[in-house]
């Protein structure tokens, strides 16, 4: 793995950026990139140990003026070698620091380099990643079936399964930080916090269980109890280190399909969210629902339960962390 963290890289290398700050994507990049740290911090350190250097200086009028003064007349030879020998060191000594200063960059540039290239196919180790840490939190969610709290684990004496769960929530968080990261090194402005993009980004069929996904982001309701907004989604879709969210994911996969998408791979899904999207003021469509059998129709369970424990719980959806 490769460890960038001595490496302080330009505003404008913001793969390398990124990669520096998710140690899973980090550990994607091939041995070379190990090799190109270890040449920098090499590098950077000869180049200190070279800029510590000194060399002898020698100033001429100082050193004869007490002679002539007194009338003695250094050997010419002696004194033109031993100047010309100490400017000459001198002269060398600085090229070689100009050489070595440049040593570091030249790593950099390289390191970056790779980088760049190796970010293109991220993607694909990331969603190599999310099937099998789904896969594995899978097992855990079935140990919990009808369990959506810590509290009802407890009582069911399933707390250590619980605690599973919560592990592969954080993972499953990390995970998709990383994936977004990426994904907004090509396209930042359509994949902002709580947005359409991000939702379609994370999800294959997250407008299914949504129809009117584009409206229900950005028209809220309020708490009956609290005041505090709250947006009507059906499960927590962006709070992504939390269990529920896991929960709800692994309980519909084949309906939400969790996957990782490229920017590009989500544009016509995109535009078509919010040609679709409707004015606040307009009921969505619950016939398309309908459609969509019993998985949606949890689906609609859930979002009820949410609201309900909404109205109970200042904190929405969040007291069972």
């Amino acid at each position: 793995m490769s460890s960038l963290s001595a490496i302080q890289f330009g505003i404008d290398e913001k793969a390398a950026r990124v990669v520096q700050k998710h140690p899973r994507l980090a550990a994607m990049l091939p041995a070379e990139v190990d090799e190109l740290v270890t040449g920098f911090l090499s590098a950077k350190a000869l180049a200190a140990a070279v800029s510590d250097l000194q060399v002898e200086s020698v100033d001429l009028t100082d050193e004869l003026d007490a002679s002539l003064r007194a009338g003695e007349v250094p050997d010419a030879a002696e004194l033109v070698d031993r100047y010309a020998t100490a400017k000459r060191k001198a002269d060398e000594l600085r090229a070689v620091r100009a050489e070595l200063a440049a040593l570091p960059v030249r790593f950099v540039s390289d390191i970056v380099r790779m980088i760049n290239e190796e970010v293109r196919v991220m993607p694909d180790v990331l969603a190599e990643e999310l099937d099998e840490l789904l896969d594995r939190a899978a097992e855990v969610v079935a140990q919990l079936d009808g369990i959506d709290s810590a509290e009802a684990a407890v009582d069911a004496e399933k707390a250590a399964e619980w605690r599973q769960l919560k592990t592969h929530a954080a993972e499953l968080a990390e995970l998709r930080s990383a994936q977004i990261a990426l994904a907004r090194l090509e396209d930042p402005l359509n994949l902002t916090p709580g947005s359409a993009g991000l939702a379609l980004l994370l999800f294959g069929g997250i407008e299914r269980v949504v129809p009117d996904l584009a409206r229900r982001l950005t028209s809220q309701v309020r708490n009956a109890i609290t005041g505090d907004a709250i947006t009507t989604l059906p499960f927590p879709l962006f709070d992504l280190g939390s269990p529920l969210h896991l929960l709800a994911v692994l309980r519909n996969r084949n309906l939400l399909q969790p996957h990782v998408a490229r920017p590009e791979e989500i544009a016509e899904r995109l535009a078509a969210v919010h040609g679709a999207s409707e004015p606040a003021a307009v009921q969505p469509d619950r016939t398309r629902s309908a459609q969509l059998g019993g998985e949606h129709e949890a689906m609609r369970d859930m979002s009820r339960r949410a609201r309900n424990a909404t109205i109970a719980t200042p904190k929405v959806l969040q007291p069972w962390d």
